[in-house]
């Protein structure tokens, strides 16, 4: 090889090289610049700090924190990564958009399950679909409960959509994640009791709609029974809802009076806020752009007073003497230290079909009305009260241990429901204990 071709080649191997040198520097920088990032963020995300840089702890950190694990009874567990709260526990609560939740679990990228403490409606499943994801209930509870929530602070739920057609064989290689509410499923339902089959979620056993379906029907619980039933049942609807892992505690202790908070107190009239308005304390259940639509949250004169839907009719019609509609619209206003106040309102009475959306259907006028199939329900709910819906075959549905179709002739305890101006709030912080109290 000449001396040429000898100083060619070492050139281009000197080339060669420092391309090689660059290009490495350049990969490391970007690597360096890239993942230094995401450590800043993920520090940020797990080391959050207040504007006057004091270090704010996050929620799935303190209930951790606040919980010894346990392998035996009632308590706090730990599975790869995942801890559940198992049995009956009563360090669990967390308030969220006016409302209680209770704790499932804290997942391992520190999102935090969480599921109604109270049911908000019993509703059918759908009657024409056994789909989940497709069902009405579905629908629903992304749709007029999602309304009630801080969205901001939510991850979108993750939903197993495999067929169960035996518990003992579960699987999850399927999910659904487009939406940010769903109802629990059988696992979670499942991971929630202890040894005896006690778990918090169970409350009077109340029969709950499950997420899970099989070939042919849905899953639902009834106190410490798992099982299938028929699509067009009605059962409670309890939403499950995820906090997002960077979700930061602002106060609590978990417990049932001091529970878990993770938004400031805004000091308004909003979706599961108490009122007192005279000597009646109502709940917020709709919040629109001026007003508020309010339910009673006991029964009307502390349940002493019952009153029947009508005589032969199933139709809400505040002109026809001698109906529920009449009585709440003549008698109990005109009782009412506060009916000054009431608006005028459209009031839902369409059929209940196959959706919820039916009843928006068909509306009357009224001051006084009371809820209908699709409001959200709050308050009292161990006794049934006449709803504004009509059923089938002259009858009229009612809501209380269950939802069900009645004779429009009983006699039922009144819960009425009223709407009013968003008012100036004067004291109070929206809790049952202490409603507001408003500047009017």
């Amino acid at each position: 090889m000449s001396k040429e071709n000898k100083k060619r080649r070492l050139k281009k191997g000197k080339l060669a090289c420092f391309i090689f040198i660059v290009y490495s520097f350049a990969f490391l920088l970007f690597c360096l610049i890239f993942y230094g990032i995401r450590l800043v963020k993920y520090y940020k995300i797990y080391n959050p700090k207040g504007e006057d840089g004091e270090k704010i702890s996050l929620i799935s950190s303190a209930i951790i924190s606040n919980n010894q694990v346990v392998e035996t009874g009632d308590g706090l567990y730990s599975n790869n990564g995942t801890y559940m709260f198992k049995g009956n526990v009563e360090n669990n609560y967390l308030y969220f958009s006016n409302q209680m939740f209770r704790i499932l679990k804290v997942n391992n990228d520190n999102s935090v399950d969480l599921i109604l403490d109270n049911p908000i409606n019993n509703l059918m499943w759908n009657k024409n679909v056994v789909d989940y994801v497709k069902s009405d209930i579905h629908k629903y509870i992304n749709d007029v409960f999602l309304k009630s929530l801080n969205k901001d602070l939510l991850k979108k739920v993750s939903i197993c959509t495999d067929k169960v057609n035996n518990i003992s064989k579960i699987t999850c290689n399927n999910t659904n994640e487009e939406s940010y509410v769903k109802l629990l499923n059988i696992t979670d339902y499942l991971n929630s009791r202890n040894k005896d089959k006690e778990t918090f979620i169970n409350h009077d056993e109340e029969a709950l709609w499950l997420s899970d379906r099989s070939n042919s029907k849905p899953w639902f619980v009834d106190g410490t029974s798992i099982s299938t039933y028929d699509p067009s049942e009605t059962y409670f609807v309890r939403p499950v809802i995820t906090l997002k892992m960077d979700t930061t505690l602002v106060s609590g202790d978990g417990t049932e009076n001091n529970p878990y908070m993770v938004e400031e107190k805004k000091n308004k009239l909003s979706v599961g806020s108490y009122v007192k308005l005279g000597s009646d304390v109502y709940v917020v259940y709709e919040e629109n752009d001026d007003s508020v639509r309010l339910a009673l949250g006991g029964y009307y004169n502390d349940g002493k007073v019952t009153y029947k839907f009508a005589n032969t009719s199933n139709s809400f019609n505040p002109a026809s003497t001698g109906t529920l509609a009449y009585y709440l619209n003549y008698n109990v206003y005109g009782n009412l230290s506060y009916s000054n106040l009431l608006l005028e309102e459209d009031w839902y009475v369409g059929s209940y079909n196959t959706s919820y959306k039916d009843i928006y259907k068909k509306s009357v006028k009224s001051k006084v009305g009371t809820y209908n199939i699709a409001d959200m329900k709050f308050g009292e709910y161990d006794e049934s009260y006449f709803l504004t819906t009509p059923g089938s075959s002259g009858k009229v549905y009612s809501y209380g241990e269950h939802m069900m179709e009645s004779r429009v002739n009983l006699q039922k305890k009144i819960k009425p429901a009223i709407s009013i101006k968003k008012e100036k709030i004067k004291s109070g912080d929206g809790t049952k204990n202490s409603p507001y109290e408003l500047e009017v």
